[in-house]
């Protein structure tokens, strides 16, 4: 993901009558690369239904910078310039159910948790996610269609 801004923030005269303008901009980057492995743990309660473990990561890559530019009269008087590279991982568990439709098409629902697996504070959990565990809980329900799938075939008994 990418965005960038750039805006003039202000403009106007001081009260000795000098013409002040100011400009803010940022920019930023953002790469994910997540990483998700199911499991079934149950193929047999139901007929079609499966009962799915997940467990996986992703890996967050952010890049941004930004600027400060403030004129008086037309010279430059503060220029400010910002930038980090900030790297996260993030651990992912939970359950998902999928029930096919047809040989293509098959409803999914999944819960699942994820933790930055940052070290902070036990406050800082508590701001950011609203539990001092530092989860973020996801639902997740939507239709899945596979392009050629070959189910194999079920083995005979007694063979």
């Amino acid at each position: 993901m990418h965005s960038s801004r750039e805006d003039p923030a202000y403009e106007g005269t001081t009260l000795s009558g000098s013409y002040i303008t100011g400009k803010r901009g940022s920019d930023t980057r953002t790469l994910t690369i997540p990483l998700i492995i199911r499991y079934s743990l149950i193929r047999r309660a139901h007929p079609r239904l499966q009962i799915d473990a997940i467990a996986g990561g992703t890996l967050v890559a952010d890049n941004y910078s930004l600027f400060y530019l403030d004129y008086v009269d037309g010279v430059l008087v503060r220029d400010y310039h910002e930038s980090a590279h900030i790297t996260q991982v993030c651990a992912t568990a939970g359950l998902g159910a999928r029930y096919p439709f047809g040989r293509h098409l098959e409803g999914v629902l999944d819960w699942t948790y994820s933790r930055n697996l940052k070290a902070v504070p036990e406050p800082i959990h508590q701001q950011v996610t609203g539990n001092r565990f530092g989860l973020t809980r996801a639902l997740s329900l939507g239709l899945r269609y596979r392009f050629a799938v070959k189910k194999k075939e079920a083995v005979a008994a007694g063979s």
